[in-house]
């Protein structure tokens, strides 16, 4: 019986030392996601967006809708489609960075349908500011959803913000909380 209990608490004591390794490496595999990768792809999306948008919303607000229709097809989509792929090329090991990941594709594939919609409803075709309105909202609402998941493993994995990273902007790294 000494030997089954003491095989047991081996057994146990080997379980918890894995799991605690476990989170150790998903909490690194999180800052190297983040700071590698998510950052990084978020800053060339902001700086590649940048001048398609301010062409959009100045054919917009002439009221030049197949311009704007132009610029969305020629120049927005294939970047968001290049974003896209560049979240699909990531290649990561544990569940729940690949679950961040994959929300993120999520919300960027919603981005690209709601885009096409603009398009559509440009173009004259049944799409209705209503319907633009409702995927407007999704769309907040599934990067929110990335937002929030990111928010729960730091919390999980005791990570924060880098503070002093002004230079990312919205885009911050991540880092262990010093205790």
């Amino acid at each position: 019986m000494k030997k089954y209990l003491i095989f047991t608490f081996i057994m146990f004591s080997l379980f918890i030392l894995a799991s605690c390794g476990n989170k150790d490496e998903e909490a690194e595999e999180l800052i190297q996601y983040n700071n590698d990768k998510w950052v990084p792809i978020n800053e060339v999306k902001k700086e590649k967006l940048n001048e398609p948008e301010n062409k959009l919303t100045k054919v917009e607000d002439e009221g030049k809708d197949e311009e704007a229709s132009t610029v969305i097809e020629d120049e927005i989509i294939p970047i968001l489609d290049d974003i896209q792929n560049e979240f699909k090329a990531v290649e990561l090991k544990h569940k729940k960075i690949k679950k961040l990941n994959e929300l993120e594709i999520e919300a960027e594939e919603f981005l690209i349908k709601t885009m096409e919609e603009v398009v559509i409803h440009y173009k004259g075709g049944n799409v209705s500011e209503e319907d633009l309105n409702k995927n407007n909202n999704e769309l907040e609402e599934k990067f929110q959803e990335v937002i929030d998941y990111r928010y729960e493993l730091m919390d999980k994995y005791d990570l924060e913000y880098v503070e002093d990273d002004e230079s990312l902007g919205n885009f911050r790294n991540l880092k262990h909380k010093e205790k």
